[in-house]
């Protein structure tokens, strides 16, 4: 499943190291880490090429997606 939706446009455009004209597909690789202000830090993972990226999510935010991306971490 693509987590596209969770980052940046900037992140969302970005294109693949290993594949011409097309973007990143990115998952969560951690369950995520509790920061200051009510923010939880989840890593991602490009699927293709091995990209790395941290997403700060609101603790809500967070709580919205959290099943989704247990599903996803916990499978790998």
């Amino acid at each position: 499943m693509k987590f596209n939706h969770l980052l940046t446009k900037k992140e969302r455009l970005q294109f693949c190291k290993n594949r011409n004209l097309v973007v990143c597909k990115w998952k969560p690789v951690s369950e995520g880490q509790v920061t200051a202000g009510n923010n939880v830090c989840v890593s991602m993972l490009c699927e293709e090429c091995g990209a790395r990226t941290e997403k700060f999510l609101h603790s809500e935010d967070y709580k919205t997606h959290e099943k989704l991306i247990l599903s996803e971490v916990n499978d790998v």
